[in-house]
């Protein structure tokens, strides 16, 4: 007996197109402005480009685009930026930082 499997004529539901990512994959605008300005605000803290990149472990080229504003960042970039600070990502993508050395719950220094 042979069995033939008919494919339904929707094909297999709804997918995104091949070659493209779910939108759930990306920052929305306004994350990726604020992890550019994490990384802005790494550099003028850490002197470079450079450092910021060999902080985070990402290459210096794409920290000097995602920086300037030539590519946009990504969750991946996000998450190194989080890591080499050592806070949430969450704290990365909602621009709420805190000033070194201060409590993050009241603000007080010390």
């Amino acid at each position: 007996m042979t069995l033939l499997l008919v494919p339904p004529s929707g094909g297999q539901g709804p997918s995104t197109p091949k070659g493209r990512h779910s939108p759930a994959l990306y920052l929305s605008d306004a994350e990726a402005l604020r992890v550019r300005n994490v990384i802005r605000g790494m550099r003028s803290h850490l002197g470079s480009l450079a450092r910021v990149a060999d902080a985070t472990g990402l290459r210096p080229d794409m920290i000097k685009s995602v920086s300037g504003g030539r590519y946009p960042a990504s969750p991946g970039v996000a998450l190194a930026v989080a890591r080499a600070l050592r806070i949430p990502v969450e704290r990365v993508l909602s621009g709420k930082l805190e000033a070194a050395g201060k409590c993050p719950t009241c603000g007080r220094c010390g």
